[in-house]
């Protein structure tokens, strides 16, 4: 009768550290995120080849003339409303708004963010920053961004001294001119024609 008891103790001894085996193997495949989606079913919004949107909202883009700068071009899109808005670099972002000249001569402006590469954050620092504007319904405040963090998402307003369009998208050079001394932004075609080549 003993030894039965001890058998049956050792057996479930057996199971018990098993169990514990078992969800502690469980629980690290859980952590690993690729796996989580796989079992779950779930999956995470990832940035597509366009780098600021999912890449089945990257060949919705179009890259059109900016209404009233010359020689300046925007990617621009009618995007479903709440579409996530990821950041392209690594920089920092800061709250923006912009603002379009009416035909009627008024201004409307429109909130959005601009993304910068920068060691602290400010253009006058670092020469050959880029900075990134996109436009969201979302406020932010001066931080930190790495590639591939949600940073908003898409609203209900158009921009519509732009066109039919609820997201745009410019690529600005920051570049210093030839007496070294004066700064000036370029409109950097080549980068946004590059982002959007799939189109």
């Amino acid at each position: 009768m003993v030894e039965k008891s001890s058998k049956v103790q050792k057996y479930i001894l057996f199971l018990l550290i098993f169990l514990i085996i078992v969800l502690i193997s469980f629980n690290f495949i859980l952590d690993r995120k690729d796996l989580r989606e796989k079992i779950t079913g779930v999956f995470e919004p990832k940035p597509g080849s366009c780098l600021i949107l999912e890449e089945k909202y990257c060949k919705e883009v179009k890259i059109i003339p900016h209404p009233t700068e010359e020689n300046i071009f925007i990617a621009a899109a009618n995007l479903p409303v709440g579409t996530l808005i990821f950041s392209p670099i690594d920089g920092y972002y800061s709250d923006s708004t912009n603002s379009y000249k009416n035909e009627d001569g008024t201004k409307s402006r429109y909130p959005g963010f601009i993304i910068m590469i920068s060691e602290d954050g400010t253009f006058s620092k670092t020469e050959g920053v880029h900075g990134f504007v996109v436009f969201s319904d979302e406020t932010f405040k001066n931080s930190v961004v790495k590639k591939g963090d949600k940073l908003g998402r898409v609203s209900d307003k158009k921009i519509d001294r732009v066109g039919d369009y609820n997201l745009i998208y410019s690529i600005t050079k920051y570049e210093r001119n030839e007496d070294e001394i004066n700064i000036q932004f370029v409109n950097d075609y080549d980068s946004l024609k590059a982002m959007f080549s799939a189109n």
